[in-house]
């Protein structure tokens, strides 16, 4: 297992729906990862508008930040 990482919404999208071309790359690449997964607001928004027609995939997104295995970890605020 290596480091966090930051992960963006390209990412996201990828290990949550596994009818993009990069799931099984995505969800490989996650479980190298050590918890949590750092992003900003923006990725959270923007994958959640990505997922909001697939089944349950909006929802996973918020509960991986509720669970602690996503943190908003920086900003792009001042």
């Amino acid at each position: 297992m290596t480091r966090a990482a930051i992960v963006d919404t390209g990412f996201l999208v990828a290990y949550l729906d596994p009818s993009e071309q990069h799931h099984v790359w995505a969800v490989a690449q996650a479980e190298r990862l050590a918890p949590p997964l750092l992003t900003c607001e923006a990725v959270i928004a923007e994958a959640c508008f990505l997922l909001q027609d697939r089944t349950g995939s909006t929802d996973r997104v918020l509960k991986l930040l509720l669970s602690g295995a996503l943190v908003i970890s920086y900003s792009a605020r001042r």
